[in-house]
């Protein structure tokens, strides 16, 4: 598959030989001539959103065009493009199956991205207003998804944990910024686009609970002694 400076080339390609023009492109996702126009060119990086449209609209494997565009899918990758085919399907919403896509998608800008937001939170989370956000939309906003799955256990266990008496300082605000992570409309993968753009929630969660293993572990320690 074509490294990242050749994305560009490679939606040429594509888009030559199914006869399809950037204007009919554009207007067959929704994407801005423009935008698809700079993305061609490799003046823009494509976002989730982008390939998901644009494998849609020419019938490529979004799988494929993650590879393209350098976001890592570790190993089994004809496991994991099914995995991503069958996830962005109108009617389906599993969120296992995301969380398990998740895992495997490396992508260093993103994390990077959301580490950023998790440490703005950190600090709101520790106002009033951030904590009192929690308690009236955390409910709310799970309740929208209808939803069950590992991923909804482990956030609905975090804010019992981020309700408990007995928290930490450290894990209160390491919680609080992956709750309000969740609640709010961050946007670097619009929620909306249902699974997807639940990826960087599930990968800001993850994030928090690798932080929290040294808090947790410093806390048995200090009873055991």
């Amino acid at each position: 598959m074509e490294e990242t400076q050749n994305f560009g080339k490679l939606l040429k390609q594509l888009l030559s030989d199914k006869k399809i023009s950037m204007g009919r492109l554009s207007i067959e996702t929704g994407i801005n001539k423009s935008t698809i126009s700079r993305i061609a060119n490799n003046k823009q990086k494509p976002n989730i959103n982008h390939l998901k449209k644009i494998s849609k609209a020419i019938n490529i494997s979004l799988g494929e065009l993650l590879k393209a565009a350098d976001i890592d899918i570790k190993e089994s990758c004809t496991e994991e493009t099914n995995t991503v085919d069958k996830i962005i399907e109108n009617d389906y919403f599993n969120t296992d199956d995301v969380l398990k896509f998740s895992d495997k998608l490396k992508n260093k800008e993103l994390e990077n991205n959301i580490q950023k937001e998790l440490n703005k939170y950190g600090q709101y989370v520790q106002t009033e207003e951030g904590k009192d956000l929690i308690h009236r939309d955390f409910n709310k906003k799970i309740e929208t998804l209808s939803q069950t799955g590992q991923f909804i256990s482990t956030l609905k266990n975090l804010y019992e944990r981020f309700c408990s008496i007995n928290i930490t300082k450290k894990e209160f605000i390491l919680i609080g910024a992956a709750l309000l992570y969740f609640i709010l409309p961050v946007d670097l993968i619009p929620d909306f686009i249902f699974p997807i753009g639940f990826i960087d929630d599930m990968i800001a969660v993850n994030l928090v609970l690798n932080m929290l293993i040294p808090v947790n572990s410093s806390i048995k320690n200090s009873q055991d002694d």
